[in-house]
């Protein structure tokens, strides 16, 4: 689903009839938005702590 998000293209599965392709897509365009949200989140939450990590060894060194 990710991958189709990100290519540009319809995400489609053989199992959900064709009445509720569109339905199926438009959920994964959420889905996909919702992941990338998460993936930012995480990266700035990771640069943050390595930001905090390298300021509180410059003090504790003698």
């Amino acid at each position: 689903m990710l991958r189709a998000s990100a290519a540009g293209k319809t995400f489609q599965h053989p199992s959900v009839p064709k009445s509720a392709q569109a339905s199926l897509d438009h959920a994964t365009k959420l889905y996909a938005a919702a992941h990338s949200g998460e993936r930012a989140m995480a990266r700035i939450a990771e640069t943050e702590r390595l930001a905090a990590l390298q300021t509180q060894s410059t003090r504790l060194k003698p």
